[in-house]
């Protein structure tokens, strides 16, 4: 629906200033010439000159938004798939600086504290989101903001404040964005309610249509299925995500579910124990590679 708007916006504006050129064209031409134009003549180069003016308008904001995005989109390539993340936060932050526009400024920086959680730097993400003003964001970007500050609190197991997000959040996530459903699906699985958990990440794969999210939301649902012992399911989610890999990490994080499905497999005794004694947080689970 927004994005309907913005495009409809975008029509009226272009149309609207080729309407301008087009009537100073005109008379612009009348007042130039010797023999004055008949009305006829005058409505052809009103047209003609319209439509030049709409062309050119189109044109100049196409290059503006492609000038405007480009960073954005490039340091988004070279984090998520080269992983050159230090460059990808140099472009970001160079932007937020520049900026002078207080929403454009808050909007690079949920995208930079998006990048910071995807690379597990928590504690950066965090201050990221601080320095956001709510106030300048958009109805859409106020939902993103608690769905940022949720799930990175949820990968640093903070459950505590995990949860005073969510109460906060709550009127703001009435119609939940497939990103939002992902992270009520983090969420869940931290409680233990693998049920609910598989339901937001089932729901959040539908809207997301094959984005890069859905990766994500197999290897959690993967996950759920272990904690239920469905080992073979969790093998056929694997291999599934494999098929919808984007990014490195997605890459990092498959390759850590693999390795913990394989012990799953076959459990040693210390790690029977483990799995009676509690669940690890999804942090923990999705890291275990890393402590081996």
């Amino acid at each position: 629906m927004k994005r309907t708007l913005y495009i409809l916006k975008s029509v009226l504006i272009c149309l609207c200033t080729g309407l301008v050129l087009g009537f100073f064209g005109m008379v612009t031409v009348w007042l130039v010439s010797d023999s004055k134009p008949d009305p006829t003549q005058c409505l052809n180069i009103l047209k003609g000159a319209s439509a030049i003016g709409a062309l050119a308008a189109a044109l100049v904001r196409l290059l503006y938004a492609l000038f405007e995005t480009y960073p954005i989109s490039h340091a988004l390539k070279l984090a998520e798939r080269e992983g050159e993340y230090e460059k990808a936060y140099r472009i970001l932050e160079k932007k937020v600086e520049k900026t002078g526009s207080a929403d454009k400024k808050s909007s690079y920086r949920l995208v930079l504290s998006a990048l910071y959680t995807e690379n597990e730097e928590l504690d950066k993400a965090l201050d990221t989101l601080e320095a956001v003003d709510f106030t300048s964001l958009s109805a859409g970007l106020q939902q993103e903001y608690f769905n940022a500050y949720m799930y990175t609190y949820l990968l640093k197991g903070d459950f505590e404040n995990a949860d005073k997000v969510y109460s906060e959040a709550a009127p703001y996530f009435e119609e939940p964005a497939p990103s939002v459903l992902h992270t009520l699906g983090v969420y869940e699985y931290s409680k233990g309610e693998y049920g609910k958990a598989r339901s937001y990440l089932l729901r959040s794969k539908e809207g997301n249509s094959g984005s890069r999210n859905c990766c994500d939301c197999d290897l959690y649902l993967a996950l759920c299925a272990l904690k239920e012992g469905k080992v073979d399911d969790a093998k056929a989610l694997a291999d599934e995500a494999q098929e919808l890999l984007v990014t490195k990490n997605e890459e990092r994080d498959l390759k850590k579910l693999r390795h913990l499905i394989e012990k799953y497999e076959a459990p040693d005794e210390a790690e029977a124990e483990e799995r009676e004694a509690g669940s690890p947080t999804p942090d923990e689970e999705r890291t275990t590679e890393d402590n081996d």
